[in-house]
């Protein structure tokens, strides 16, 4: 949609131009201003997978992740978000999917595109509670950190529509009702909320993955699990077909009925 002000100010006329006083220019120039804002804002609010709007349009063109590495490599510290193919699928699964396991190889920033995607949901489609559960509270308080670092980096116009409530080494608080906590690994541990969505990163390498995922599955909207390869019942499931559920014909419920009341039914009474 066009905006109306900047429409507005582009057919305006050179004498026009020239006429206005600094306080209607300031005006003018703070509203086209706030018109971009808006627009960018609702660009960035889109439940869209793709570069254009979107998660992925927030987390490559209106903030920046941190990489503790960047010295050895010889980088600024603080980058947009690469632009892989692969993302643009990665994130129609995130937000297509109740249910989605993610075996990955290292370098593949899919933590990082996982962190930024429940980031994102808290952010502009709250108030929800997200949880991040990974083996030990360090990671934890890691990922989480992914989390603070993408809100903290965003263009200032951005972390003033969206204020931060509170933060700590294992909760981000919106003031619009959003949050996100970081737990360590323990099915006991998830039973302290009532989340929206659930994150298990390194889901390989948790003892009692399986305890874990049936213990949120009852609770939670979304559940995501992303690891990278290891044996155990994360591994098994990834490659486990799902079975697809088969339309109930009359003929089955009348053959379970059989099954149940073998013996005849008196249809005597009925009209």
């Amino acid at each position: 949609m066009e905006n109306c002000l900047s429409s507005t100010v582009a057919g305006l006329s050179e004498q026009q131009l020239a006429a206005l006083d600094y306080d209607q220019l300031f005006a003018i120039r703070e509203g086209v201003k706030r018109e971009h804002y808006d627009s960018e804002d609702e660009r960035c609010s889109r439940k869209r997978a793709s570069e254009q709007a979107g998660p992925l349009y927030w987390l490559q063109n209106h903030t920046k992740t941190f990489d503790d590495h960047a010295i050895e490599k010889g980088t600024p510290p603080k980058m947009p978000f690469p632009r892989k193919s692969y993302f643009v699928h990665l994130m129609r699964a995130l937000m297509e999917s109740n249910r989605l396991l993610i075996p990955k190889s290292r370098e593949m920033v899919s933590s990082w595109t996982i962190c930024g995607y429940i980031t994102w949901l808290a952010q502009w489609h709250g108030p929800l509670t997200g949880i991040i559960q990974t083996v030990k509270e360090e990671k934890a308080k890691e990922l989480i950190r992914y989390c603070t670092i993408l809100t903290e980096n965003q263009e200032s116009f951005l972390g003033e529509r969206h204020p931060i409530a509170s933060s700590t080494d294992l909760k981000l608080e919106w003031a619009s009702g959003g949050r996100i906590f970081g737990i360590p690994g323990g099915e006991d541990q998830i039973r302290m909320y009532h989340p929206h969505v659930v994150v298990f990163d390194e889901m390989a390498a948790m003892w009692d993955a399986e305890q874990c995922w049936n213990t949120a599955h009852p609770v939670a909207t979304q559940m995501i699990g992303v690891s990278s390869a290891r044996p155990g019942w994360f591994a098994e499931e990834c490659q486990t077909q799902p079975e697809l559920e088969k339309p109930i014909s009359m003929e089955r419920i009348l053959k379970r009925v059989e099954e149940k009341y073998p013996y005849p039914i008196d249809r005597s009474h009925c009209y």
